[in-house]
């Protein structure tokens, strides 16, 4: 009889076993399917987020409506003075005997700086403080690639800050003037934190930096795509910087501009870092 009781007590562990393995496969397959409907979520954002850009560029490019060309349908009206290229701002240079910064002209304007010499950190600002306004600048790496990750940043100092030779913006003084996005793990940093979720970026990628002075913000851009992680809280005058380490690397601004209206949308999963 006791035979019979263990047994029966046996079989009725191996069902709860089973049930429980079949509880845990369900809840395996349930994760996986989130995982992938969350990958798939983002894809999204990242293709409407590049639509919406692609888009306001258009806007921006077309020129009025030719009469010769009027239908009866309602033809958009573009201020033409949306976008106003600036030809003033160039790069300064820290090394006043340039000895191990090189600054190129292009066109008129110093804006492109080469890394010259050993390997050493160097920080570039662009010579326009900004208090008001909406700013956007473009830079292109090159050379910058080393072990799978570049040694270039881009971010924002205090206006009154004077970089020095050599500059790194990790140092104990100057972390807390100057914020960085890093391009080597893709994470934006100033004085102690240190925020993640923006992607890291390479050589020959645009990487933008869009400034509205107006609502104290600043948000970054990777080939167009707009990054999770911006900085609010700015209220005061700032400049744009650039940092690069290896020997012959080099960045170009391809472009500086102020915008009469802000291209940076609500990203659903965007975080802010206090200025």
């Amino acid at each position: 009889m006791a035979d019979i009781k263990i047994q029966q007590a046996l079989d009725q562990i191996k069902i709860l076993q089973e049930q429980v393995r079949a509880s845990n496969e369900r809840a395996r397959l349930a994760e996986e399917r989130a995982k992938i409907a969350e990958e798939k979520l983002k894809n999204l954002e990242t293709c409407i987020q590049r639509f919406q850009t692609e888009i306001t560029q258009l806007h921006q490019s077309q020129g009025p409506t030719s009469a010769s060309h009027s239908t009866s349908v309602m033809q958009p009206i573009v201020d033409r003075q949306i976008i106003t290229e600036d030809n003033i701002s160039q790069l300064e240079n820290p090394d006043p005997q340039a000895k191990y910064i090189k600054l190129d002209r292009v066109g008129d304007l110093n804006r492109k700086a080469t890394a010259l010499k050993d390997v050493e950190h160097r920080s570039i600002s662009l010579n326009k403080a900004i208090s008001e306004g909406i700013h956007r600048v473009e830079v292109r790496f090159e050379k910058c690639n080393s072990g799978g990750l570049i040694q270039g940043a881009v971010g924002i100092m205090k206006a009154d800050n004077k970089i020095p030779y050599p500059c790194y913006p990790g140092w104990k003084m100057q972390k807390q003037i100057m914020l960085y996005y890093y391009g080597g793990d893709g994470d934006v940093y100033y004085k102690e934190t240190r925020s993640s979720n923006n992607t890291k970026f390479y050589d020959g990628q645009v990487i933008a930096m869009e400034l509205n002075a107006d609502v104290g913000t600043l948000h970054f851009f990777v080939d167009g795509i707009q990054q999770p992680i911006f900085v609010s809280g700015i209220f005061q005058a700032v400049k744009f910087w650039f940092y690069i380490q290896n020997k012959e690397s080099s960045f170009s601004v391809v472009s500086v501009k102020k915008l009469a209206i802000p291209t940076a949308k609500t990203l659903s999963k965007e975080k802010a870092l206090q200025w």
